[in-house]
């Protein structure tokens, strides 16, 4: 009796004293690349200077589908039946396997890196709503890049655009660079890549056709930057992209957001998330803050000269 009594005890203090466990972050990628790889960074530094602990305050499980969309359905599948409090989703494929496979909408979603979250179904209006999915939104400046591209070849004809035809962000990134090329005298020479290993072969179909390439902000494509790099350097087309990573890597400039700075914001919303905010009551996050990117290395192998650019600040990486 004395035994089982003890038992009991111990059995009761464990249930009385123990922690609970923290909340659960799932974090589901859909490539590796700087830019991607900045959103997650950010939002798990805003979650540190916010004075949460990970392991302590919340717990953070990461998966990335190099590429593949068989791999980030089977990422989204095992995340939602692990129930975490909030799933952070980098990429449209990412959000859009997340959305197609939960049962219910108890699970609350943030996209990173979504160009056209309305036009990708991922959420219905960008105000405020009675959904569990918020984020932040990559939205090319098409009319800033484009001043870019003429500013530093103002005699350019035919600018090559590579994309995706299945991803969404793509196709209307295409659409709409297309309208903003009608009155610049431009012609745009469309190449679309449907896999990696096509990559090399659309780009050396532009050689001959274009006098620069510009790349949206697609996955498939950007993670393959090396390719249309290698281009660039052997056969002197410059490459024009949407990101800074890239930049970084060595295609020769872009226009667009800090995506660190994006992913903080992605790491408020999950902040807010935790602490018990419904994910639809967060509008969605544009970035207002633009600037130019211009690989100095690159520049230097064009043979081209660093123009004086109107209401741009401008960052150099060597």
């Amino acid at each position: 009796m004395q035994l089982i009594l003890t038992l009991l005890i111990l059995l009761f203090s464990k249930v009385l004293f123990s922690q609970p466990e923290p909340p659960l972050i799932a974090i589901t990628q859909i490539v590796e690349h700087p830019s991607i790889d900045a959103i997650r960074e950010g939002a798990l530094k805003y979650l540190q200077d916010a004075g949460l602990k990970k392991d302590k305050d919340f717990t953070w499980v990461y998966n990335n589908a190099q590429g593949n969309q068989s791999i980030n359905i089977q990422i989204a599948q095992k995340f939602i039946g692990m129930g975490p409090k909030v799933i952070l989703a980098i990429s449209t494929p990412s959000a859009q396997a997340i959305l197609a496979n939960r049962k219910d909408n108890e699970i609350s979603m943030v996209f990173g890196a979504v160009s056209d979250p309305v036009g990708a179904k991922i959420v219905s209006t960008l105000q405020k709503n009675q959904e569990t999915v918020t984020g932040v939104s990559d939205a090319p400046p098409l009319a800033a890049q484009v001043l870019l591209i003429q500013t530093m070849f103002p005699r350019l004809k035919n600018l090559g655009i590579l994309y995706n035809p299945g991803e969404v962000n793509s196709v209307n990134t295409r659409n709409n660079l297309k309208k903003h090329l009608v009155d610049k005298g431009i012609n745009l020479i469309e190449m679309p890549v449907i896999n990696a290993s096509m990559l090399m072969g659309a780009a050396q179909k532009l050689i001959g056709q274009v006098e620069a390439i510009y790349v949206p902000q697609d996955n498939l494509i950007i993670s393959a930057i090396e390719v249309l790099i290698r281009l660039q350097d052997e056969h002197k087309i410059p490459v024009f992209t949407s990101d800074q990573g890239s930049v970084q890597q060595g295609a020769l400039a872009c226009v667009g957001i800090n995506y660190f700075e994006s992913g903080k914001v992605a790491g408020e919303m999950i902040l807010k998330i935790l602490k018990g905010q419904r994910a639809g009551s967060i509008p969605t996050y544009f970035s207002d803050k633009t600037q130019a990117y211009i690989n100095l290395k690159a520049l230097r192998a064009l043979s081209l000269k660093l123009p004086k650019f109107v209401n741009l600040k401008v960052l150099k990486f060597n």
